[in-house]
Order: C-alpha cells, then structure tokens, then sequence
C-alpha cells in the first residue's frame, strides 16, 4: 500500500497516513498500473477548449434584478434581447452587430435564456423597448419609491447633451449647434432627468436641432403625468430657463420655482 508522510506540528516529528488504494475498485486500480508502468503514455491527448464566460453575465444581470430593471422590462423574447442589450452595453460599448458577435464569446443562453439571433432581432428589440418606454419608466419609478420609503421627491435635475451619427438615416438626426467638434455630421439632444441625488429617472431623445429650453416642457410632462408630482423645484443650467420655453411650467398648471445655475466647470 502507498503511504504519504506529513508533518505533525502537534507531536514534532512526522506521521504516515495511508492513501487506502487497497480500498480502490479493481478496475481502477489496473488503470493505475497501467499508467505508472508507462503504457498510457501513447495515448491521444484530447484537444483543451474553452467554453462560453459565465460570470460577467451572471453578475451583471443579478444587479439588474436588484435594481428592478429585470421585471420592469418582462421575460418575454424581446424583454431578454433587450435585457442583452443593457448588460452587454456595460462591458461592451459597440455597434448591434458587434453585439451579437460578443455574445458569441459568453453564456447568454445558460445566463439569460436567449438562443442564437443577429443584429435584426436586436433592433426589433429596440423598438419594442421605445413602445414601452414610459411604462417602464413608470414601473422603476414605483420601485424607486418603494426602495426609498419616503414621499415623492420634489427635487428635480436635468440636462442635456448632444450626440453626433455616422451615416445619414436617422429619422432625429439633424444639423445643430455642435458641442462636440464633429462638424458636418448629423446628431441627436438627449435630456435626462434625474432625482436631487443623480439618479436618473427618465430620459427623452429630440432632432438634433432642438433647443435646449424646448425640451423642458417634456420633462415636465414627465413628473406630472408619470410621477405625480404637483409642486417641484427643477433645476437646469442657464440655458434652460433664460427664454420663454421655460414657461411650459408655468401653462402646465404645476407650482415651480426656477432657479439660474452657471454652466458647471
């Protein structure tokens, strides 16, 4: 019988303990012989390969169910895609179709369920997701408010930025005032609305040409007609109240208090 002989830090010297390869099933123990007398060393070794990566995805979309963004999308075919969509956007910030070829490379269908699809199906997901924007605006909201447990804020920040295209279809882009250097190309306003803390609450895309000041009556809307809220304070830079746009507050009928911020450094 083999042993093996290990330290014993109790008692100073060393003590054996038997492996128990007598304990071993016959044929395992043939295959042992075998091996140390050198008669599998012939054999084939199998070509090593690497499966899909697992933990990136895994952890990525436990987040997403902590924060409600799983339930708020639904489990449907598209709701997946666009779950994909969100998660693969984080580690992976690229094009639709380079989507679906770093996909490839990690374990969408063990992690998320989706089997094989291509650019197309993720588009389809897409517009699916801009149909049900505001009910999944709405949904996260209450899940918001329930995470916090406290009344609804009345605090609320927002700004805009510009994002240029390549290419030229895209049906709100259009020439504007360019912010990014990029000039000759077409681009899109995104206004963003979040709580006093940044959280982000809402989000509204406009035609490149857009003034800043005219996308305030949206946000607007937003917090009276998604969120409830009858009386705010909405916070903008300089540029969003110094013109008469801003008074689409004052014709929703809501109580607001404007207040005129510097451009932030």
């Amino acid at each position: 019988m083999s042993r093996a002989v290990f330290p014993s830090w109790r008692r100073g010297r060393g003590e054996s303990y038997g492996w128990g390869i007598h304990r071993w099933p016959a044929a395992g123990l043939e295959v042992f012989r075998r091996l140390l007398r050198g008669e599998l060393d012939a054999l084939p070794v199998q070509e090593l390969f690497q499966g899909p990566i697992f933990g990136l995805l895994l952890v990525l979309k436990q987040i997403a169910e902590q924060l409600g963004l799983t339930a708020a999308i639904g489990h449907s075919a598209l709701g997946k895609l666009a779950l994909f969509l969100v998660l693969a956007r984080l580690p992976h910030q690229g094009s639709r179709l380079s989507a679906v070829r770093w996909a490839e490379d990690h374990a969408v269908n063990e992690v998320l369920g989706l089997s094989s699809f291509d650019e197309d199906d993720l588009y389809l997901a897409l517009d699916d997701l801009c149909a049900r924007q505001e009910k999944i605006e709405q949904v996260l909201y209450r899940r918001y408010q329930s995470r916090r447990g406290a009344p609804p804020p009345r605090l609320f920040l927002y700004d805009v930025i510009i994002s240029y295209l390549e290419g030229e279809k895209n049906e709100l882009g259009e020439f504007g005032y360019d912010r990014d250097g990029k000039r000759g190309k077409l681009q899109i306003v995104i206004g963003l609305l979040t709580d006093a803390e940044g959280e982000p609450l809402a989000v509204r895309v406009f035609q490149g040409n857009t003034s800043d000041p005219t996308t305030v009556a949206d946000q607007v809307k937003i917090i009276k007609e998604q969120f409830q809220v009858e009386e705010l304070v909405f916070v903008g830079d300089r540029g969003m109240v110094k013109s008469r746009p801003f008074g689409g507050i004052y014709q929703s009928g809501l109580a607001a208090r404007s207040m005129r911020l510097g451009h932030a450094r």
